[in-house]
């Protein structure tokens, strides 16, 4: 198994972009594509490829992004990525009006638990 890997990112982090749909195709606003590229590759030379699933710990400054991703043993289940799963009750708390708005969450805790009920 892989060790753990980590690194400062130096720019601050930029909220997933929707991709725009026009009647010449999809494409991602340039601002986000852009952050996006200067961030992969960045990430790219500091960090090694892992195959192994991970724990992955962000924590966001207003000047960058501590990234720190350890390998586990934990197996995820089922074909959905833990942050969409993790988005879905955040928007199912916000229209249920228990959270005013899924912005108020500021620190997020998400992992598969297979064994669990």
């Amino acid at each position: 198994m892989e060790t753990e890997q980590s690194c400062l990112i130096p720019w601050p982090g930029k909220p997933k972009a929707r991709p725009k749909v026009t009647l010449n195709g999809t494409y991602m606003p340039k601002d986000y594509a852009d952050w996006k590229d200067q961030v992969a590759e960045y990430v790219g030379d500091k960090m090694r490829h892992v195959d192994d699933n991970v724990l992955l710990e962000l924590t966001f400054t207003r000047t960058g992004i501590a990234v720190v991703m350890t390998p586990t043993e934990m197996q995820r289940f089922g074909q959905a990525d833990i942050d969409n799963l993790a988005g879905g009750v955040m928007d199912a708390l916000q229209s249920g009006g228990v959270l005013g708005n899924d912005s108020q969450v500021v620190a997020l805790d998400a992992s598969f638990d297979p064994g669990g009920h």
